[in-house]
């Protein structure tokens, strides 16, 4: 913990750095709370604050002043053949008429406990100082309150952002499904959890910063900056975070092409002094279903993790490892065999592009793609046995995937003064494969083995013609010419002989021009991963 003298210094430093860095904005024409249009005029939009904004009457709660249709397509349906089909076209139709990237602010009504009026006041020798506690025994009744929102929306997806929560993405909608992919709590209400004592599982994805257990400023109002061009747009969030001093912007980015939405955090130091910290993204997701652990499934591609926390007494202990995905003849990918809450790293950290969830039951999945050398922690957490109380007013449940600098949240990173530490990653969905065994930002692939039958399937993250072949011991088994556009997945489902499953698998997809998009290879017993571009 630093000194008081140290944190005012380096509070002070950073103040100065986000007011340097609010000149260079305006002098490219960018300011918070403006838009920029691509003859970089910027046109003035309400900066971002505390005080309510006014929504149309006729508009429900918790939900937005404006909607958008979209389309639900029919599933694809699995179809099984006895022997290596001949290759075939399989049309995949668009989701939704073509559109370009738009992003405009509205706003959102929810039902919110009156915990503002309870908030206590830190001194500097509080860990979370300059950040406030709370006193849980004075927490008044919930009632309706406003809040802004900025909307991003392409022809795949439409995203919403609570600037004045943290500046959190609260809302992705997959228009594919015409589901709600991330949680999203119906009432704000204070939990006993978090670093400072009390956290708002709000939902959507929030950013943790410089702490563990979700930050200090997840409840903060972030300054933003819209800009749009005719094949982009975006949203920029930032922070000065006042515990360490570091300012941290976030950028969530929708092109006209690709059905996932970019994010690139950056984190820079702007003080004199070195600075230990600790940055998690936290992800929590529902999956189209209230009830979100029935079905999941965890993509995690390790072969060990530490717990980090769990109420099974048959688990080990916090920081103690455990076999992945299977520990003990339990499959712990599978929500259904977590007999409590769990939460889990990957150990030593994470070592591949890509990981994940996947709902069986409402066959829709999330996708997560990064540079592993940089975010080297991965975390999954479900709830388990925890009542639904404790953090709503219904039951409602969700998980949670996490991304972090460190492997673990007992872990931290440095940034030596005037560092910036900088990373761009991708989040898709995927609809009807059954999983998926391999990643990266255009499409993820799914082989599924058994004694009896090969499971493939494919989706994609922009429309792409062309070969996709299921290899065995060195031998195409299957080839099919595809027709894909996001959203509409292929899958086959082979029948083999017992005698068969053994030896080496492969699948890989390439495109009309003959370029890998995307391979995996499985072998009995031992399993590799890797873009092989």
């Amino acid at each position: 913990m630093p000194s008081p003298h140290i944190g005012l210094a380096r509070r002070i430093f950073a103040r100065l750095g986000f007011l340097l860095g609010l000149c260079l904005a305006l002098s490219s024409g960018c300011t918070p709370g403006t838009e920029i249009t691509k003859d970089r005029e910027p046109r003035v939009s309400p900066t971002t604050s505390t005080l309510p904004i006014p929504t149309s009457a006729s508009s429900p709660s918790g939900s937005l002043s404006a909607t958008f249709p979209v389309t639900t397509p029919p599933r694809l349906p699995s179809a099984k053949t006895t022997s290596a089909p001949h290759p075939s076209r399989v049309a995949s139709p668009t989701v939704t008429k073509a559109m370009s990237p738009v992003v405009y602010e509205t706003s959102l009504s929810l039902m919110t406990y009156d915990y503002q009026s309870a908030l206590l006041p830190t001194t500097p020798d509080d860990p979370v100082y300059p950040y406030p506690r709370l006193d849980h025994n004075k927490v008044g009744p919930p009632s309706p309150r406003t809040y802004r929102a900025l909307v991003l929306e392409n022809r795949y997806l439409q995203l919403t952002i609570l600037p004045e929560l943290g500046g959190r993405l609260y809302r992705w909608v997959d228009k594919a499904s015409g589901h709600n992919l991330f949680y999203s709590n119906p009432v704000l209400k204070p939990t006993h959890w978090g670093i400072r004592g009390w956290w708002l599982a709000t939902g959507g994805m929030e950013w943790a910063l410089p702490l563990d257990e979700h930050g200090l400023s997840e409840a903060t109002p972030w300054h933003y900056t819209i800009e749009r061009h005719p094949d982009r747009v975006s949203v920029s969030l930032r922070d000065v975070e006042e515990h360490s001093g570091l300012v941290c912007t976030i950028t969530v980015q929708l092109d006209d092409q690709h059905s996932y939405f970019t994010l690139i955090p950056q984190i820079t130091n702007p003080t004199r002094d070195p600075v230990r910290y600790k940055f998690w993204i936290n992800g929590m997701f529902s999956l189209g279903s209230p009830q979100a652990e029935a079905g999941l499934q965890f993509i995690l591609p390790v072969d060990r993790v530490m717990v980090h926390s769990s109420g099974d007494k048959d688990l080990p202990g916090p920081g103690k490892l455990m076999t992945w995905p299977e520990f003990r003849g339990r499959d712990m990918s599978r929500a259904s065999n977590w007999q409590k809450y769990l939460g889990v790293f990957a150990y030593p950290a994470i070592t591949a592009d890509f990981m994940g969830a996947y709902n069986h039951q409402t066959h829709l999945g999330v996708v997560r793609v990064f540079p592993h050398p940089i975010t080297r922690g991965a975390k999954i957490f479900s709830l388990g046995d925890i009542p639904a109380a404790v953090w709503t007013d219904d039951e409602s449940r969700y998980f949670e995937l996490w991304a972090g600098l460190a492997p673990t949240f007992w872990d931290e990173v440095t940034l030596a003064p005037g560092q910036t530490v900088s990373w761009q990653e991708y989040w898709y969905s995927v609809n009807h494969t059954g999983g998926f065994t391999y990643a990266n930002e255009q499409a993820a692939l799914n082989l599924a083995l058994s004694s009896t039958t090969v499971e493939v399937a494919a989706a994609v993250t922009s429309a792409l013609e062309g070969p996709m072949r299921l290899w065995h011991n060195g031998r195409v088994t299957a080839s099919w010419n595809v027709s894909l556009t996001p959203g509409q997945a292929f899958r086959r489902t082979l029948e083999i002989a017992p005698a068969q499953s053994a030896g080496v698998w492969k699948l890989e997809l390439r495109d009309d021009r003959g370029r890998q998009i995307a391979m995996f290879r499985e072998e009995i017993g031992r399993t590799t991963r890797w873009n092989a571009r």
